[in-house]
């Protein structure tokens, strides 16, 4: 009788602790999942767009207007491309 008792007390103290590091896990894993889930957003993660400039059409002022319009709404970054269709070189 010692025995089965001996037995199930020990069964009763292992499920208990089995359970307290399953409710641990739960936590941790709730934790992670609503902190860190996604990585931080940067610039290099958003969309960049390609912006054709008319030759010398251009000042530092409206470039630098629009630059930061373009990151207010979400545009990451600009390739520049610079052309002249003038045909006076030809």
């Amino acid at each position: 009788m010692t025995y089965l008792r001996n037995f199930l007390l020990a069964l009763i103290i292992s499920i208990a602790f089995a359970n307290c590091s399953q409710v641990e896990n739960t936590a941790t894993k709730q934790e992670h999942l609503s902190i860190g889930a996604w990585p931080e957003i940067k610039k290099e993660h958003k969309p960049w767009t390609r912006w054709w400039w008319m030759g010398s059409a251009v000042d530092k002022e409206n470039i630098a207007l629009l630059l930061e319009r373009y990151a207010e709404v979400g545009i990451g970054g600009v390739e520049i491309e610079n052309f002249d269709h003038s045909c006076e070189d030809i």
